[in-house]
């Protein structure tokens, strides 16, 4: 539906216009009577809003031309009245301050979502709760590390594996090598003879040292492993207890922000309440037009007026004339001092 406003205040004019399309109308405007009714002449419209105090052409006169023009004698024409519109622009102002109020309000503390989770300050939240537990998680399993490696040292077991000491391994190897090669010569001597050969005295002599050097290496990397789960532990319980402090002092941000979201929340329920209200009213003014337009009296007409070729007169005007003429000179002539008019009447004229 195609809709002409015109409408002299422009403030007024853009109010209309942008409630009207809202409302998936097509609008045109127009700031004057002339220019209002050169637009509905040259193009279609299903209505005109039109507003009654204008300047030049007021609303009264632009609607009796527009009824009077050739085919727009059932145009609908909707009055736009002086409470209405003052009550739209009031509303459209205040709808207006509320939105900069709501938008500085957002601004000034950090409300970038209406969404209360998609906010900084609970999404910051949100994380430090999964490093929290991501943290004990960790400080559980090097205490259980820690833990364990103290009770093997305590009992005196090796907690180190070789493939994750190459030094370690490499002496491991060569051990395992030299008690092959006895368990091979054991296989072709008897004790006895072992006993006395030389190249298998030096073999257990090498044994016994290799032995001594992987004991030592354990004892190392036994006491390494269990300085490194101790450092871990402690780093553990430092990551924790520091995003302990983070989270409590989080705590008190977010329930400064929860009261302030609180609030956010209540200024956007009270301009939703406020453009609620203006549709409203743009809505009333429409009505209130159409109202006016059904009481306005209907006006048909049976004949179209023309131009008369000569003067018109009520048939016999000249007789009657002419009989008030006689009439007044027989009565001048029996008191000749009331004649001063008879010159003012016309001469008898048998034609009429």
């Amino acid at each position: 539906m195609k809709i002409l406003i015109i409408e002299d205040e422009k403030k007024m004019a853009a109010i209309l216009k942008q409630g009207l399309e809202e409302h998936a109308f097509v609008v045109d405007l127009a700031f004057d009577g002339e220019e209002g009714l050169y637009m509905a002449e040259n193009f279609p419209y299903d209505a005109v809003l039109l507003d009654i105090r204008m300047p030049g052409l007021d609303g009264f006169e632009t609607a009796r031309r527009l009824r009077a023009t050739p085919g727009f004698e059932e145009l609908a024409i909707l009055v736009v009245s002086a409470s209405a519109y003052e009550e739209v622009l009031r509303l459209q102002e205040a709808v207006a301050a509320k939105r900069r109020a709501v938008e500085e309000f957002r601004v000034r503390h950090s409300i970038v979502s209406p969404e209360r989770e998609e906010n900084s300050i609970l999404a910051e939240m949100q994380g430090l709760a999964a490093a929290q537990k991501e943290a004990n998680k960790r400080l559980t399993e090097a205490e259980g590390k820690a833990e364990s490696l103290r009770a093997a040292a305590a009992q005196g077991k090796g907690v180190v594996r070789a493939r994750d000491n190459p030094t370690l391994a490499a002496l491991e190897a060569r051990a395992s090598q030299i008690r092959e090669e006895l368990r091979e010569m054991g296989r072709r001597y008897t004790p006895e003879y072992l006993e006395m050969d030389p190249q298998a005295r030096a073999l257990r002599v090498r044994l016994a040292e290799l032995e001594e050097q992987i004991k030592a290496q354990r004892a190392v990397g036994q006491s390494s492993a269990l300085e490194e789960a101790e450092q871990e532990l402690a780093a553990a319980r430092e990551s924790t207890r520091r995003l302990q402090l983070q989270i409590a002092a989080g705590k008190q941000q977010v329930g400064a922000f929860a009261a302030r979201f609180s609030q956010y929340k209540s200024l956007q329920e009270e301009l939703g309440q406020l453009e609620k209200a203006y549709q409203e009213a743009l809505q009333r003014q429409v009505r209130l037009g159409a109202t006016q337009r059904s009481r306005a009296p209907a006006l048909q007409i049976l004949e179209q007026a023309v131009i008369p070729k000569e003067p018109w007169r009520p048939p016999g005007v000249w007789r009657r004339l002419h009989s008030i003429s006689l009439l007044h000179r027989h009565h001048s002539q029996r008191s000749p001092g009331n004649n001063r008019w008879s010159h003012l009447l016309p001469p008898y004229h048998h034609k009429c």
